[in-house]
């Protein structure tokens, strides 16, 4: 558990890299490569088993909230698109 707790923590220290290049108006070129790192780790992350999508998207989620604000809804898990 440690462990994940520690790989999870890294993906939100690569994601807050992400949304730090973006607030600082950072090019393309790094913006594609700080959003590569964070698709490849969470890609890594899935396929051994370690962690579901599910997981991935709550630690995202709580970045993106950390640097953002909250969402503007909450939505149902078993909606499929937007109305």
């Amino acid at each position: 558990m440690a462990d994940t707790t520690r790989l999870f923590d890294e993906l939100a220290t690569l994601f807050r890299g992400v949304l730090d290049a973006q607030n600082r108006g950072a090019s393309t070129r790094q913006l594609g490569r700080a959003h590569g790192y964070v698709d490849g780790y969470m890609k890594a992350l899935i396929d051994s088993g370690i962690a579901t999508p599910r997981e991935l998207l709550v630690v995202l989620g709580k970045v993106r909230a950390e640097a953002h604000g909250p969402a503007s809804a909450e939505c149902a898990e078993d909606q499929t698109h937007a109305a």
